[in-house]
């Protein structure tokens, strides 16, 4: 797997494990429809990309927003480190 496979996968995965996303509600309570359509729900352009739309993204528990902050505070302090991993020609990393 590349690189950019690993780290999408492993993005998304912590956003999943960590929050909850769901459609946005209206001011009755009931929720905002988010248009996918490829006609009308991206923006005009060169590329695929969809028109802003409203979601509510809250934390899953208390545990996990605890995990999230700890986690936070920790990669501010040490960054991201890639000096003891190797890539092969492609950007595979080298087990």
């Amino acid at each position: 797997m590349h690189i950019a496979e690993r780290s999408l996968f492993l993005n998304l995965s912590r956003l999943l494990w960590g929050f909850n996303i769901e459609h946005d509600t209206d001011e009755n309570g009931d929720e905002i429809p988010v248009d996918y359509s490829l006609e009308t729900g991206i923006m005009p352009g060169g590329f695929t990309v969809p028109k802003p739309f409203a979601a509510k993204i809250t934390v899953r528990s208390r545990e996990r927003a605890k995990i999230l902050r700890e986690q936070w505070q920790l990669a501010q302090k040490t960054g991201v480190d890639f000096t003891d991993i190797t890539f092969d020609k492609v950007g595979n990393v080298k087990m």
